[in-house]
């Protein structure tokens, strides 16, 4: 055997030692992950040569596990434990579907008529894999619904995380329903899913302080109005975790709610938000949208163009009863837009102090895409706003398109 000759059979004994030692890595981490691939699907993907009988590498039996979620089954504590039973409709039998909302099955307000709108498809080729829910149009009003079982009385403050992630065509069809109960009162929460044709996930938070949980939580996934082709749901999840209470004063924390504007629910409320017309715009209005160039946003607010000159139109939100801890901090306001024009768009902060007043401004470049700009300013270290007042500023321009916002943030650190 020449040198060369030697060499290349060590190279080829490495390399198929290499091969092996890999593919038992990735079998390892299959087994670690629970990924969904069956093992004769990783075998005919990675295999090996049946003719080497190098005994250096010994081939062990593994074997491919899947991680189940823990379901809270009404015992003991119920936190970071799935409130529903099979959420990713896995083992949903549709034809069994019946009308009494029961812990442990999904069941299906007017089961007569609406099931036959209801029926399990597999998600081959999309984002995500598995089992689906398909919904049609047929009937006005379909609900798929789940309640809790019995939550026993917090001793810590408790936060509920409750998401649907789901895709439809058309705008407010399709929402993910919360309905929290507790001697006799009931609070109710709704997200609706953007109708932009690519997967989205919504969810709902709350946090209830120590002793005011509610003692029963329902989760429901509600079509209404249906009136473009079907909505596909893929998973709904709900979890109690404990929450650790927020520490006194106003520093790093989100200082404004429904900065993202997808708290709208069936209504497209804006609240906390308001519109603010000078100079002769009155009858104008803000909506919520969906950007067709940008659907993976969600929802995002629209102002219009004012019709005066001067004047213009803001989109306001007013954070009161700040405290002395933000003496000497930086207040930071953010906000993503899109705007056609550089005068179009301007961000605006203001803070009173005392008869004077401190303001921070950024603009928008105009050039019709989506840009996050800021605006900063120091409070002095003897003074602290009572209030700050976040704008979002729509001036006049010759450009008629609407101004896009979304993302908007306060904080002060």
């Amino acid at each position: 055997m020449s040198t060369k000759t030697g060499h290349l059979a060590q190279h080829s004994t490495i390399f198929r030692h290499l091969t092996v030692a890999l593919c038992l890595s990735a079998y390892s981490l299959l087994a670690i992950f629970g990924c969904g691939s069956s093992r004769d699907e990783i075998d005919s993907a990675v295999p090996l040569d049946a003719a080497d009988n190098s005994p250096e590498v010994a081939v062990g039996k593994l074997e491919l596990i899947s991680i189940e979620p823990i379901v809270y089954s009404g015992k003991g504590d119920p936190y970071g434990k799935l409130l529903v039973v099979d959420n990713d409709f896995t083992k949903l039998d549709v034809a069994t579907l019946d009308e009494m909302p029961t812990f442990g099955k999904w069941s299906l307000a007017n089961p007569n008529s609406a099931r036959t709108e209801i029926r399990k498809v597999k998600l081959a080729s999309d984002i995500y894999q598995g089992t689906a829910l398909e919904i049609g149009n047929s009937v006005p009003s379909i609900e798929l619904r789940q309640p809790s079982p019995t939550i026993p009385v917090n001793d810590v403050p408790a936060k509920l995380v409750a998401s649907l992630t789901a895709k439809t065509e058309a705008s407010d069809e399709l929402a993910l329903r919360v309905v929290c109960d507790s001697a006799g009162r009931v609070e109710e929460y709704v997200r609706a899913i953007p109708g932009s044709g690519v997967w989205t996930t919504v969810s709902v938070s709350k946090v209830w302080p120590v002793g005011s949980i509610p003692t029963n939580i329902q989760l429901s996934i509600t079509r209404r109005g249906a009136t473009e082709g079907s909505a596909v749901v893929k998973q709904v999840e709900a979890y109690l975790v404990r929450h650790d209470a927020a520490a006194a004063g106003n520093l790093g924390r989100e200082l404004l709610l429904n900065g993202g504007f997808e708290d709208s629910g069936w209504t497209k409320s804006m609240a906390p938000w308001y519109l603010s017309l000078w100079g002769g715009n009155a009858g104008k209005s803000a909506s919520i949208v969906i950007d067709p160039e940008a659907p993976e946003r969600g929802y995002v607010a629209s102002l219009p163009k004012p019709d005066a000159d001067p004047g213009g139109l803001s989109l306001v939100q007013v954070v009161p009863a700040l405290d002395a801890s933000v003496r000497g901090k930086t207040i930071t306001a953010r906000v993503s837009g899109k705007a056609a024009a550089p005068d179009q768009l301007r961000l605006l902060v203001k803070c009173k102090l005392g008869s004077e007043e401190l303001r921070a401004t950024s603009a928008h470049p105009g050039d019709g895409n989506w840009h996050e700009f800021a605006a900063t300013a120091t409070i002095p270290p003897d003074q602290y706003p009572a209030e700050v007042r976040v704008e979002l500023v729509r001036g006049v321009s010759v450009n008629a398109s609407p101004v896009l916002i979304d993302g908007v943030s306060l904080q002060i650190d």
